[in-house]
């Protein structure tokens, strides 16, 4: 067994002796007995905790005390593409009121590191973890932002991309002349042999641009790994000098000042030949290990997890102090939500949901209706067959409905064709408000489907602002942005759909936000009320759990949340017609008999035989 005697401060000691052990545990475990390169790790975790400036110490040390301070009911998210809302990291700085006043307080900001020029998949494409896009500013500029914002009681994210790099890569470029310390830190083949066997169960991620997951390298000479595009070269987790490559990179962000960090893509990142290569064992025991070093140098911050998949691949990325992340984007209710849209019935929502119940696990959702990625129609096969749905046949409706084919659609939006072989099924992309039905209204100037629309908007964000996690926000749907078909026009863009609903923030729309009587103004100012409500309230705490309320009509979804001395009901109906359920259900919750509805201080008698829902209609009830 290695050890390591610190000089540094107490502080650190205590932490570093409580983790180092287990850290070297499952380092050797993962690398057999590799001494010097963990104790380069070792040196890298003393020499970031000695960089890490007073004023995060301080906050570090206030966590610890509170470690689930993320679910605070005051935290309220918003993820935003830096250039598409105000050009650049200072027009951000400029517009910190314009996030105060709507109650945002953590902003998740998309890809701002620095990326391959042209093409770069979204800002994915990272080609240097220590330097930002110079198209957004410098890391100075960053760092400013960022403290900025922690002056405000704004928590900030960023997007940490752990499965791969451009191929501009400093790391890259190492390899391409002819390094093969930085070669062995990819997947790269003298002869197709070894992937040709990986290709035989390695599915496809996106079948539209490519039909293989190894590229040949002209410059290399070598066949390299690369799931997403040809441009991202998959990194080799098998090798521990990666490991700490990356840890430090990790270290070095954290040291901005940034609190969370959304590990991208995490289940593709370790790859074994007969299998799908997907969120194997020894994931898990890379993101532990990442996570007792935060927890030593950083232990204020935290990790978000994205997984896109099943409910057990969701679930099973949560964990403890050591393991796992701490929080987890709930793609099963973004879907859901969507299709009970389309179809007037919340039964598979509840199913689905009702399902992350069985888990125990210390758990905090990031709720979002959509995020930078399209929709990607993943329901529970099982599930649909429970309720006598054909999975394929359903999965082809919601895709046509979304794409306005159906007779009385409302939607306006983009798919791509779907492919056996794709990881994921059939995707759909679009804007909050054009999925919804808000762009058709205004094109048609149809009065009563713009206020429809509205309502659909207003009943999908009443959920994930009150359903148990933190809810996300995507910028531009505060104010209804539409769709924008321009990126059809870019060579950079075109063959990538998800740049439908990656619009840029029109801020004179936005300047119209505080008028009621506007588009802008309805929906912001709605939603501002539910943010305050929200944050004004112990009982949307993200610790409090879900129960779902059996309401004996499928259009109309219903769960409680209580807590010591208060309960809250939340009922929402998903249909486009008035809605009854009978009273006499919620008096069997023991709810009290009457109700005050926090949106709109009406007070609710338990007493009425049954209570009506106007279309698209939401009730908190307290």
């Amino acid at each position: 067994m290695l050890t390591y005697e610190t000089s540094l401060d107490p502080e650190f000691k205590e932490r570093f002796e409580e983790g180092a052990k287990l850290l070297q545990e499952k380092y050797t475990s993962l690398y057999g007995e590799t001494k010097e390169n963990y104790e380069n790790l070792v040196g890298i975790i003393e020499a970031a905790f000695q960089g890490r400036k007073k004023d995060l110490r301080l906050q570090d040390n206030q966590r610890s005390r509170q470690p689930q301070w993320y679910m605070s009911e005051k935290l309220v998210g918003m993820s935003i593409y830096v250039d598409l809302f105000a050009d650049n990291l200072t027009g951000v700085k400029d517009k910190i009121e314009y996030f105060k006043e709507l109650g945002i307080t953590y902003i998740h900001f998309m890809p701002v590191l620095k990326t391959r020029d042209g093409k770069d998949d979204g800002g994915f494409a990272v080609s240097s973890y220590k330097e930002i896009n110079p198209k957004l500013g410098n890391m100075s500029e960053f760092e400013d932002l960022v403290d900025a914002l922690r002056k405000e009681g704004i928590v900030t994210c960023i997007d940490f991309v752990l499965n791969h790099t451009a191929k501009e890569h400093e790391w890259v470029l190492e390899a391409m002349n002819g390094n093969e310390k930085y070669q062995q830190m990819y997947y790269m083949f003298d002869t197709y042999d070894i992937p040709r066997e990986f290709e035989k169960t390695l599915p496809l991620i996106f079948p539209e641009v490519s039909q293989q997951n190894f590229i040949y390298s002209d410059e290399l000479k070598k066949w390299v790994c690369s799931i997403f595009y040809e441009y991202q070269w998959d990194l080799n987790y098998k090798n521990p000098v990666l490991f700490n490559n990356i840890a430090e990179s990790m270290l070095f962000l954290l040291n901005q000042g940034v609190d969370i960090l959304r590990l991208d893509a995490i289940p593709h990142i370790w790859k074994e030949v007969g299998t799908d290569c997907f969120n194997l064992p020894q994931v898990h025991e890379i993101l532990s290990m990442l996570n007792i070093i935060v927890d030593m140098v950083a232990p204020g911050s935290i990790f978000k997890g994205e997984a896109i998949g099943s409910t057990e691949s969701i679930m099973g990325f949560f964990g403890d102090k050591y393991n796992g992340c701490s929080l987890m984007y709930n793609f099963p209710l973004s879907v859901s939500l969507w299709n009970a849209l389309v179809t007037e019935d919340t039964r598979e929502m509840q199913i689905t949901l009702d399902r992350l119940n069985e888990y125990e696990k210390n758990r905090c959702f990031i709720n979002y209706i959509r995020c930078h990625d399209d929709i990607a129609w993943d329901m529970d096969g099982e599930t649909l067959r429970q309720l006598g749905i054909d999975s394929t046949a359903h999965f082809e409706y919601v895709t046509d409905f979304y794409l306005g084919k159906i007779p009385g659609s409302f939607s306006k939006a983009e798919s791509k064709d779907f492919d056996s072989k794709a990881k994921e099924g059939r995707k759909t992309s679009g804007t909050v408000a054009s999925l919804c039905g808000l762009e058709k209204a205004v094109e048609d100037a149809n009065e009563l489907q713009t206020d429809l629309a509205i309502k659909k908007i207003l009943l999908l964000h009443s959920i994930i602002l009150s359903y148990e996690g933190i809810p996300m926000l995507y910028g531009g749907d505060e104010i209804g942005m539409f769709n924008d078909p321009s990126y059809k026009d870019s060579w950079e863009k075109a063959d990538d759909s998800r740049w439908l609903h990656r619009v840029s923030l029109d801020w004179a729309r936005a300047e119209k936000r505080g008028d009621g009587e506007t588009i802008e103004g309805r929906i912001f100012q709605s939603l501002k009320k539910l943010i305050t409500a929200r944050k004004s309230n112990p009982l949307f705490n993200s610790s409090l759990h879900t129960k779902f309320l059996e309401t004996g009509n499928q259009s109309v979804f219903g769960y409680c949340k209580k807590n010591q001395t208060d309960e809250l009901l939340v009922l929402c109906n998903f249909s486009g017609e008035n809605q009854k359920i009978n009273s006499k259900i919620m008096n069997s919750e023991g709810l009290r008999r009457e109700l005050c509805n926090m949106v709109t201080g009406e007070i609710i008698s338990l007493n009425e035989h049954s209570l009506t829902l106007q279309p698209y209609e939401f009730m908190w009830l307290t």
